[in-house]
């Protein structure tokens, strides 16, 4: 039998809601961009994480990505650059209620 059953209930609580926080968007102000080379798809996940917008991505998303930003960009200013690399390799975006 446990015998601190609330010490330990408050632990994993904690426990929860750290690993929560460490899965949340991070919702930067501003974010200066510097990918060479870089794989279109981690592109994407940085992207998302940035924007904290959700994508569903077409197995043919395929791609290697440079972008250099010399002052950094806000969250819109980072997806519009997202949407001219996707233009410029082929690719578009599709916008629904949940996910793009």
């Amino acid at each position: 039998m446990i015998r601190n059953l609330p010490l330990l209930l408050r632990f994993l609580a904690a426990n929860a809601l750290c690993l929560l926080l460490m899965t949340a968007p991070v919702k930067a102000e501003n974010v200066t961009l510097n990918f060479s080379n870089a794989d279109l798809l981690a592109v994407i996940n940085s992207v998302s994480q940035i924007t904290g917008k959700n994508f569903i991505i077409d197995p043919r998303v395929k791609g290697k990505v440079t972008v250099i930003s010399a002052k950094p960009l806000n969250e819109d200013e980072v997806y519009n650059v997202f949407l001219s690399i996707l233009q410029v390799h082929g690719f578009a975006t599709v916008p629904t209620e949940n996910a793009i």
